[in-house]
């Protein structure tokens, strides 16, 4: 009987934890200097949060999940409330996160997550996901 059949979690997912790690230091490096010329905050805030997450998947902490889960609710309210009226605005700002939410909610990478079982119906991640691509339509 294999270690995961018995009841043994596999590692966690260090290559997820890696790329959600180098997309959230972009969104905050990159979300400091549009501060610093009078931006919004949304990419300081959600560079940071997405950071989070990359250290929790990193240590193989479920909530990581759930601070994704976070961060697509603020990024559909954000969106909402930027772009109300225009689909195409919609979609070029919560395509991507859906997406990478849809991502990281596969069986495959939740497998090394504390206290999950490898079904992607049961994550956060995913049904924030699923709700921003009904609200856009696709």
């Amino acid at each position: 009987m294999s270690d995961i059949a018995a009841g043994a979690r596999a590692r966690p997912p260090y290559i997820t934890a890696s790329f959600l790690f180098l997309i959230g230091l972009a969104l905050a490096v990159g979300g400091a200097k549009l501060v610093l010329v009078g931006g919004s905050p949304y990419f300081v805030i959600t560079g940071t949060a997405v950071l989070i997450a990359g250290a929790l998947y990193w240590r193989g902490n479920r909530w990581g999940e759930r601070v994704y889960a976070v961060v697509l609710l603020g990024s559909l309210l954000w969106s909402v409330a930027e772009a109300w009226t225009n689909p195409w605005a919609l979609v070029a700002r919560l395509f991507a996160p859906a997406v990478l939410g849809v991502l990281i909610s596969l069986p495959m990478v939740r497998r090394g997550l504390a206290g999950t079982k490898p079904t992607m119906w049961q994550s956060g991640a995913l049904h924030g996901a699923l709700v921003i691509l009904v609200v856009l339509g696709i």
